[in-house]
């Protein structure tokens, strides 16, 4: 491979075989890893010949990592995704992982929610999906789109140089509005992805807020026209995060505040509808038929 891109093979050729060649001797990249899989794979490694094996394949995924061509579309965001989920599963090096966050923050606006999902097997945190490798993802993206294009330096004004003619500059101008207009476009796309990707986190018990706000929070907000998508997860997380506490809130009035209990029976009547967990209308009956006797 390094003979073939020292014969100036295109990048988009080199990126190809290499995705070829990954499918092929890499496990995890010609199939979907679910985090079911890789928490098996982490619990084998006590066997011998797990731990050989994954040293081989964490050798040949850092050698694939620095064979990739430096050209942005060279490899789909799609395999780069694959090739970091492998890369934490097989624990590669920090420098492979942050090349890998570093390429897909260029192209991230062509990623999907379910490429993102990326397993955590960190025993530093219970979470189910590696959040932080998504946000330093994003930095990188918005550190892309936010940085001032390079200017040429001006050199000193030749005696008879022509001047430009108005319609050079105004092909300039066309030029600059079509640039800002895809840049703004990927924003867009970006911010829907991001909200998707918290409505699928937010099923985690174990995700802190903190690390939802964070992400939510940096996404620009004329990239958000409109807020349903992040409503939506917020309205997974405080599901999640709120209906076993509500339970219990439920349970201590029932216990020490007869006369209180009917009322937040009713109210919890509304509450669960939403889950689908309880049926709310034996609830509204049950309440009114307590507050009716006096209980």
């Amino acid at each position: 491979m390094v003979s073939i891109k020292a014969k100036g093979a295109p990048p988009d050729q080199v990126g190809e075989a290499l995705r070829l060649y990954a499918l092929r001797w890499l496990p995890g990249v010609s199939k979907e890893q679910t985090t079911h899989d890789s928490a098996r794979m982490l619990n084998g490694a006590l066997a011998g010949d797990f731990v050989e094996t994954s040293t081989k394949h964490r050798a040949l995924l850092e050698s694939l990592v620095s064979l990739l061509p430096p050209e942005k579309g060279s490899c789909s965001c799609s395999f780069l995704l694959k090739l970091l989920k492998s890369a934490t599963i097989l624990n590669a090096s920090q420098a492979s992982k942050m090349e890998l966050a570093h390429r897909i923050g260029l192209q991230l606006e062509e990623a999907s929610v379910h490429d993102l999902m990326i397993p955590s097997l960190s025993y530093a945190n219970d979470s189910l999906y590696d959040v932080d490798l998504v946000q330093l993802i994003l930095e990188h993206y918005l550190m892309q789109e936010t940085s001032p294009p390079t200017s040429p330096v001006r050199s000193r004004r030749v005696p008879f140089e022509h001047r430009r003619t108005r319609s050079a500059e105004q092909l300039d101008v066309v030029d600059s509005r079509r640039s800002t207009a895809a840049t703004h476009g990927s924003k867009l796309r970006v911010a829907k992805l991001i909200d998707g990707y918290l409505a699928e986190i937010a099923r985690d018990p174990n995700l802190p807020l903190v690390k939802f706000v964070q992400i939510a929070e940096s996404i620009p907000d004329f990239a958000r026209p409109i807020h349903d998508g992040l409503y939506r997860a917020i309205d997974m997380y405080l599901k999640v995060t709120l209906k076993p506490l509500f339970q219990v809130f439920i349970f201590v009035f029932s216990c020490s505040h007869r006369i209180l209990f009917p009322t937040l029976l009713l109210w919890s009547c509304h509450f669960h509808d939403d889950f689908n967990h309880w049926n709310s209308s034996s609830c509204i009956r049950g309440g009114a038929r307590m507050i009716k006797d006096g209980r």
